[in-house]
Formats: C-alpha cells, sequence, structure tokens
C-alpha cells in the first residue's frame, strides 16, 4: 500500500518522502522536517507512538493526513483477519484517527462515502500502478498443444471468495482435464481444488510490491479470475488486481461488483460474473475459444 498510495506518487510529483516509522520505531524528528504527516492503515493501533506523531504535528502546525484503501473497520463473516481477530485492538484506534484526521485520503468512492460519515474532509485518491514498477506487456501467446492456463493472485485472506467460486472452478478442471492447469499464485486454493492433478499453488515469494511486480509479469496466463464475494468490504475495494492483470497482458473474468463494474466493460476488456452459473459460463467461453484457438494452431 506504501509503495502504490504514497512511494511511487510522491517520488512522481517530486516530493520527498520522510519515513518516520522504521522497524516498529518512530523518528519524530521527520515530523519536525514533514509539511504534512501521512499516517496509513492500522499504524494507529500503536497508540502511544500514534499520539505522540499527532501532538507533535499539531504542535508544529503540521496537518496529519489519514489514508486508507481498505475497510478495515468492516471485514466480514468468514475473512481469515476477524477470525484471527488480527484488527481487534487496532479498530478503535483507527475509528479515533478517522474522526481526529485533518483530512482522510481513500481510493473509491464506497470507500469514501463510508467514511465521511465521520469525517467530512474526504478526498478520493484512486489506485493506479507505478510506471517504474509495471510495463505493459502485450499478450502471451503459448504453443500448440500447450494447456490453457487459468491463473489466480491475491492474498490469503480471499479464502472466502475462492470458496464461493469452487464449485465452477472444479467443474471446469474436471471438464477439461489435462488440457487446463489452474494456477493459483499466493492464496493457497480450497483443499477439494488442489486435491486436482491440473491444479498448481504457488505461495507468495515477496511481500515487497517492487518484487512481486518483477516476478509477476514472467509467469505466463492464458485467463485470470478474481472473483470477490457480495459484502461491504469487498464492494469498497479499488480494482487494483484488474490492473495488474491487464498489465500483464491478460484477459479476466471478475466479479460483477462496483469494485470491477466500474472499469471492466463486458465482453471487451473482460467479462463480469453475478453467480455461480455465470462464473462456470464465462470462463468455459473462454476457455473454450483458447482450447480451439490452440487446436487450430496445431
Amino acid at each position: 500500500m506504501a509503495t502504490l498510495r504514497l512511494v511511487g506518487p510522491a517520488s512522481e510529483a517530486g516530493l520527498r518522502l520522510l519515513r518516520g516509522s522504521e522497524m516498529q520505531q518512530i523518528d519524530l524528528e521527520q515530523v519536525n522536517q514533514a509539511d504534512l504527516v501521512v499516517v496509513q492503515r492500522d499504524f494507529p493501533r500503536r497508540v502511544e507512538a500514534y499520539a505522540q506523531v499527532v501532538n507533535r504535528a499539531h504542535s508544529e502546525g503540521k496537518p496529519v493526513l489519514f489514508d486508507l484503501d481498505d475497510l478495515l473497520l468492516e471485514l466480514p463473516d468468514g475473512n481469515p483477519d476477524r477470525a484471527s481477530h488480527y484488527y481487534n485492538e487496532a479498530l478503535f484506534p483507527m475509528l479515533d484517527a478517522i474522526c481526529q484526521a485533518d483530512a482522510i485520503t481513500t481510493s473509491t468512492p464506497p470507500l469514501a462515502s463510508y467514511l465521511a460519515r465521520f469525517n467530512p474532509r474526504v478526498f478520493l485518491l484512486p489506485n493506479y500502478l507505478n510506471d517504474r514498477l509495471w510495463r505493459l506487456r502485450a499478450p502471451h501467446r503459448a504453443g500448440p498443444h500447450t494447456a490453457i492456463v487459468l491463473g489466480y493472485m491475491g492474498g490469503g485472506s480471499h479464502l472466502p471468495d475462492l470458496q464461493a467460486v469452487a464449485p465452477a472452478l472444479f467443474n471446469i478442471a474436471r471438464r477439461y482435464s489435462e488440457r487446463v492447469l489452474l494456477h493459483f499464485l499466493g492464496a493457497e486454493p480450497p483443499p477439494e481444488l488442489l486435491r486436482l492433478p491440473n491444479v498448481a499453488w504457488t505461495p507468495a515469494k515477496t511481500y515487497d510490491y517492487a518484487a512481486f511486480a518483477a516476478d509477476f509479469v514472467q509467469h505466463d496466463y492464458d485467463v485470470f479470475f478474481a472473483p470477490l464475494k457480495d459484502n461491504l468490504f469487498n464492494r469498497c475495494k479499488s480494482p487494483i488486481k484488474f490492473l495488474e492483470y491487464s498489465a500483464a497482458g491478460v484477459p479476466g473474468v471478475y466479479s460483477n461488483l462496483e469494485t470491477y463494474n466500474s472499469v471492466v466493460r463486458h465482453g471487451e476488456n473482460g467479462f463480469l460474473a453475478a453467480n455461480l452459473d455465470e462464473w462456470e459460463e464465462y470462463r468455459m467461453r473462454v476457455t473454450d475459444w483458447e482450447v480451439n484457438r490452440y487446436l487450430e494452431m496445431a
């Protein structure tokens, strides 16, 4: 998030970015040197450190901006981070930071609307890809007799989203057998899928975004999929996955939520699926097209 929403934009805008937090240590001298202090996500869970930063900023007349691109206050049932209670101790500190911030920046209109209930000074700052990290790749063309690779990329928190479309993916994997490979990058697929011989899983190699971007475009996929369950948390997400998939030169099937239907033109730059039947239909439609194309090449 810091790379997408701070490091990259600041570099392109010619702004000097001072790191006030490093390895759990805060440097209040950086607050003195700054014109604007930015706090992201769940940093306020460090209540004492956060209070020191805000107090120093206000004593120096520096505005404090809170930046958030996920609705962490409304984690849905089944979300692994909710099940682990990871954000529990951060909820009230984050809400306090939202209310007290001099301004808030966020990534999507639904998320901006939600946050505006607590603080009217909300500014929309959409997520974009960093041109220094991503190079648009021409569509991949595999050779004849090569299995069609259906890909997914995401973190472990998306397991409920994968489980929601697992029956459709299972049917596709069984129908096409060795002609199709389902490859999951990052998130571990549901067990019923992982047991199939034409399903592969590659755990995340790095959490450094620049290294991830460099590695991601090296993989060969033919079609991506991006399922999201219909809930408030997911409707507030940004379409960053669509941008990353497209940068790799690969078409995709996406959930028909605000997250994607604002950027995906159905049947032109992707497909939008609203239920299991549509997920199976559109994935099979694209897979059939790819399989037939490869058979013609053979």
